[in-house]
């Protein structure tokens, strides 16, 4: 047990120091995202409904090799701002298209 609870505290410390976590406001909401890797090709990903951008975790090592790697929580979810709004396919398409600009 011990041996299993050492190589999850060193996964979690490695992946602690290639993340780093940052907000942006988009319309007045808060933003969380993850950012990790410094190449000059971006790779987002986005995380599913009742998910947060910690979804990634196992893969973002691997990714950030190649890539610079941004996850967002999406509004709505994770520590991103949870507005009271209909959260139709165009809320979130709209959301993702400012996010990216």
């Amino acid at each position: 047990m011990i041996g299993k609870l050492t190589k999850t505290y060193l996964l979690i410390t490695i992946e602690a120091k290639i993340m780093q976590e940052k907000f942006i406001d988009i319309d007045g909401h808060k933003i969380r995202y993850l950012e990790s890797g410094n190449s000059d090709k971006t790779l987002v990903l986005i995380h599913g409904l009742g998910a947060s951008a910690e979804r990634w975790d196992q893969v973002i090592p691997f990714f950030a090799e190649k890539f610079r790697v941004v996850i967002p929580d999406l509004i709505g979810f994770g520590y991103s701002d949870k507005p009271l709004a209909d959260y139709t396919i165009d809320f979130f398409s709209n959301f993702l298209k400012d996010f990216l600009e």
